[in-house]
């Protein structure tokens, strides 16, 4: 049997590249896996174990033997893999299938081997629900999530459905998993977010008042993420056959305004010029849509989502953002760091 090994998915990705750094920077033994089509560029390629593999397409009968092959004695799976754009369609090929298919294979392994590795899935901010949210409220992980998921966007649809197949394999099959939830991942040379505004061109319209981003720095972020994969799950009050279940926001701790964001950004050269819109048209507007949306269902999904009152809130409500259970993972990883690979 090969030595234990962290299991990644979409290592060529934006955030799963830190990821692979991050664990390659430790001595970890990395399965790394790619589509088919990525080309083996990335600095870190030659030094994993590098797995081309389509989680999208659906194994033939019931029998999966790439992934069963892949997970075979792994310590750990980060699944980073996922669609962040497109329609309902993009997102049940290349985020809810390859989430589902995993699953799939997590719960064989543990049935036939009565053990699994751990699962951590990268989820997303997007999954809450703000439009219940008074302004000013504090966000954490006990926060409801979105109750009207047909009146946001495709990509928050699409996470939430990948949650809610993780928790199900989690209480029906008794894995263990940790769903990581980024605010809006920066890079210095990848500031935007649409959290910011309304982009138009090389113009900027940020709507309301200022209020903190909820943004977390990529390689932080890989970091924790890599924690999140190393420390075990507390188990709390579940049934005796369900595994244990940790959602965990990613936030930086001390996320800055949006205008400090925004000097940063301009440092760059963009926007080229910024103005400020009021929010309570916008936002009375985008409720008189979602109302119009109520007699024609199919209008809302076609239209932009600052006009939609659901994902105008999640956008532009200004909150407070609790990482508190962010740092007590981080503070245990650093105290005790849990199951390296052997």
């Amino acid at each position: 049997m090969r030595a234990r090994a962290i299991v990644l998915t979409g290592a060529a990705g934006f955030l799963g590249s830190r990821i692979a750094q991050a664990a390659l920077d430790r001595s970890l033994a990395l399965r790394a896996v790619v589509r088919r089509d990525v080309a083996d560029e990335s600095p870190w390629a030659a030094r994993a174990e590098l797995h081309r593999l389509d989680l999208s397409e659906t194994p033939e009968g019931d029998a999966d033997p790439a992934l069963n092959a892949l997970l075979e004695g792994a310590a750990a799976v980060i699944h980073a893999a996922a669609a962040f754009a497109g329609d309902d369609c993009a997102q049940d090929r290349d985020t809810i299938a390859p989430t589902r298919r995993l699953l799939t294979a997590l719960a064989r392994a543990r049935a036939q081997a009565g053990t699994a590795p751990r699962l951590v899935l990268v989820s997303s901010l997007a999954v809450y629900g703000y439009a219940a949210l008074p302004d000013g409220a504090q966000l954490d992980e006990t926060t409801p999530l979105e109750p009207s998921p047909e009146r946001r966007d495709a990509y928050c649809r699409g996470k939430l459905a990948q949650e809610a197949l993780a928790l199900s394999a989690a209480q029906e099959h008794g894995l263990e998993i940790r769903v990581v939830r980024p605010g809006a991942i920066i890079a210095q040379d990848r500031l935007g977010t649409a959290r910011l505004g309304l982009s138009l061109g090389g113009r900027l319209a940020t709507i309301g008042p200022d209020a903190a981003l909820p943004t977390v720095d990529v390689e932080a972020c890989a970091q924790t993420i890599l924690a999140a994969a190393l420390t075990p799950v507390a188990r709390h009050e579940a049934g005796p056959e369900a595994g244990p279940f940790e959602a965990i926001n990613l936030i930086d701790p001390d996320p800055p305004l949006r205008s400090a964001h925004l000097a940063r950004l301009q440092e760059t050269g963009r926007p080229r010029k910024i103005v400020s819109l009021p929010r309570k048209p916008l936002r009375l507007a985008a409720a008189a849509v979602s109302t119009l949306g109520d007699l024609r269902p199919a209008l809302p999904r076609r239209l932009p989502g600052v006009l939609r009152a659901e994902s105008f809130e999640a956008r532009f409500k200004p909150l407070i953002w609790n990482t508190s259970r962010q740092q007590t993972l981080l503070a245990a990883a650093e105290a005790a760091p849990a199951d390296p690979p052997a």
